[in-house]
């Protein structure tokens, strides 16, 4: 009777379909064509191709250029560099290098100057499951580990990349290069470099002692130049030696969140952001040493919002969605007809009108720099705010055919001026036919010296300044970095701490009818510069006074004889009895002794300190910790300072230290 109810159920359960369902066949994996399993090097170089998978077998592959180096197939060629040959990787599509695994395979270079991969106008290129760096040698090395030129769709991926080797991973003119589960370590340079690229990431790699072995702290770990879209996300980054962990010029929409950044100096700045900020959002910072968080530009959160020191400081670490980041917008310029002209007659108003090809016309008043809606912000597409110690200075960037001109006649009815005694009042950079007429400029005259000029032109070409009035408190009323052609027309330039003009790396200098006065001796210090002329007549490079009739006479000093003077790179010269040079020797005493307490009462801040090794600056008193100023200035840094006479050393009161 029980077997029969068992049949009974077996035969319910098929004629209803209940049965259990057959398995389904197992999946294989998917087959990759064209895969090449390599032993050697040789074999490695000679499979590359369109497509390619080149798997590598376990141990390690020293690329070694035949005599001669060049050609070894269409794809592949061996560079000359320096010390040997480079093997360079070129116009190939959907390639990858594989390894048996990081921790398996090596490829190494024996060149110190030659990258030990690059590659050149390739697409869809994998680097994966390998280790890649010079070979374990004593000395330095030039070249980086795996470079990257005009590439688009490059992955490096479960990758080792180590130093001798100054950069992990170098990229220029490339788009979407992604950097994961890499190990980027002992470097000396940096980590990732990229320069003029799009949409590079880097994400969940390991990052350490980077700048730790070399003779001195890495440039940064994380660098880049132009372009736009740099996101560094979810990464362990510990126990490195840098100026700064991330440095950036002219790049929009650098994402750098969820990273746990421990044990790690930075000499500079933790971020150096130039023009654009950086969105840092949902990171861990812990045991670090730097003396500020951010120079020039601050950074943002995911939400947009300007950082402060306390919130990087008390930041923590928690996943930040890359894609939800919002970057704050900037203010577009005004619109007016090509060679046009605004009327303005506040500051906010100038800010707006700042564009190209335009003539602005400021209406009588001051225009406090400081009273903009947007200081401190984004600002707009042709200006941006700098941070400064105590402020921000604005800095006009990349306009050309701009002219700012005042309405009134006497210059005095109009000025433009700046709180920051850090800041120079205007700063232009990378502007041509710029022409600034008519009003005056400077600093406010609030109590207390300064550490920034009044006008600044750097990377500038055609600039006219006519009938204008540039004062201290300012340290140098005209100051040029690399520029052409510049007159300096009917300016009257008085009461700045250090000089009249320092104008250095100029093509083409005019100045023509100014009035110089209440100014340091040497008044004027030119530089590196051709084609002078002063009042029509031509004058070299070198230091002048201006006379009571206008004109120019050297400058010369006397470092001998117990009257004599010494000259400090400032500018003014210390006479032997002068207080000044008292104080600048108590300060050489206390540098050369590690005085470290003396230092910290006598020190003007922030402190800059500039060595052969290293350039490094302090806020205040309390960062001035004892055990990290050993750390820094060795004995060997003491006793030049102990020896060095003061045409070669000098302190000043505006916190500048030079020992060479």
């Amino acid at each position: 009777m029980k077997s029969k109810f068992i049949v009974f159920i077996l035969l319910v359960a098929l004629l209803s379909g209940c049965a259990a369902p057959a398995a389904e066949p197992a999946q294989e994996a998917p087959v990759e064509e064209n895969v090449i399993r390599v032993s050697t090097p040789d074999e490695l170089i000679a499979a590359v191709a369109p497509g390619a998978v080149i798997e590598l077998a376990e141990g390690e592959f020293t690329l070694t250029p035949p005599a001669g180096g060049g050609e070894v197939n269409q794809f592949c060629r061996w560079t000359e560099t320096y010390d040997g040959f480079a093997l360079e990787i070129h116009n190939v599509k959907d390639l990858t290098i594989r390894g048996a695994g990081a921790d398996k395979t090596t490829v190494s270079a024996v060149p110190r100057y030659a990258n030990v991969i690059s590659f050149f106008s390739c697409d869809g290129v994998t680097v994966a499951d390998l280790t890649a760096g010079h070979t374990r040698e004593p000395g330095a090395c030039s070249g980086g580990v795996l470079l990257f030129d005009s590439c688009s769709g490059a992955r490096v991926e479960r990758c080792g990349l180590f130093g001798c080797g100054t950069t992990g991973v170098g990229a220029q003119f490339c788009h979407g290069l992604t950097v994961s589960e890499t190990s980027i370590y002992e470097c000396s340079y940096s980590a990732v470099s990229v320069y003029d690229c799009r949409d590079t990431l880097v994400q969940d790699c390991d990052v350490y002692r980077i700048g730790v072995d070399s003779d001195w702290p890495a440039s940064c770990l994380f660098e880049s130049y132009g372009g736009e879209g740099l996101t560094v996300v979810g990464c362990r980054i510990r126990d490195n030696a840098a100026q700064a962990l991330l440095s950036s010029g002219l790049t929009r929409n650098i994402r750098f969140l969820s990273n746990d950044v421990r044990g790690s100096r930075f000499d500079i700045a933790v971020f150096a952001l130039d023009r654009y900020p950086a969105a840092v959002d949902g990171c861990s910072f812990s045991d670090n040493g730097y003396p500020v968080w951010c120079s020039v530009v601050r950074p943002v959160n995911a939400a947009g919002e300007a950082l402060d020191d306390a919130a990087l400081e008390t930041m923590e670490l928690r996943e930040i969605d890359p894609a939800q980041v919002v970057f704050p917008e900037q203010t577009a310029a005004a619109e007016v007809a090509p060679g046009g002209e605004i009327r303005v007659a506040s500051t906010d108003e100038l800010l707006a009108a700042i564009g190209p090809d335009r003539t602005v016309v400021l209406a009588p008043g001051n225009y406090d720099l400081s009273a903009a809606e947007s200081y401190g912000g984004l600002g707009g597409i042709y200006y941006f705010w700098q941070d400064t110690y105590d402020g921000y200075e604005l800095v006009i960037d990349g306009v050309q055919g701009l002219t700012i001109r005042a309405e009134a006649p006497y210059a005095g009815d109009t000025s433009v001026t700046a709180v920051s005694r850090y800041a120079n009042v205007l700063s232009f950079r990378n502007c041509q036919e710029l022409s600034l007429a008519g009003f005056t400029a400077g600093h406010t005259p609030d109590q207390g010296e300064c550490t920034g000029g009044v006008i600044d032109l750097q990377y500038c070409s055609g600039i006219d300044l006519d009938g204008c009035r540039l004062y201290g408190c300012g340290v140098t009323g005209v100051n040029t970095w690399q520029c052409v052609s510049l007159s300096v027309r009917n300016c009257e330039i008085f009461d700045c701490s250090w000089n009249a003009a320092t104008i250095s790396a100029t093509d083409g200098v005019v100045f023509d009818g100014c009035d110089i006065h209440d100014v340091p001796s040497p008044a004027l210090y030119i530089s590196d510069c051709s084609d002078r002329l002063w009042n029509g007549l031509p004058f070299e490079n070198g230091m002048y006074d201006v006379a009571a009739d206008g004109a120019l006479t050297e400058w010369q000093y006397d470092d001998g004889g117990e009257y004599g003077e010494y000259y400090a790179p400032t500018g003014t010269p210390f006479r032997v009895d002068s207080p000044e040079l008292a104080f600048a020797l108590e300060v050489q005493r206390v540098f050369a002794q590690g005085d470290w307490e003396a230092l910290a009462e006598l020190a003007g801040y922030p402190l800059r300190i500039y060595t052969q090794e290293g350039n490094y600056v302090f806020q205040d008193a309390e960062s001035l910790r004892p055990e990290r100023l050993d750390q820094l200035l060795t004995s060997d840094f003491r006793q030049t300072v102990a020896r060095a006479g003061l045409d070669e050393y000098v302190h000043t009161d505006m916190g500048s230290v030079f020992a060479y």
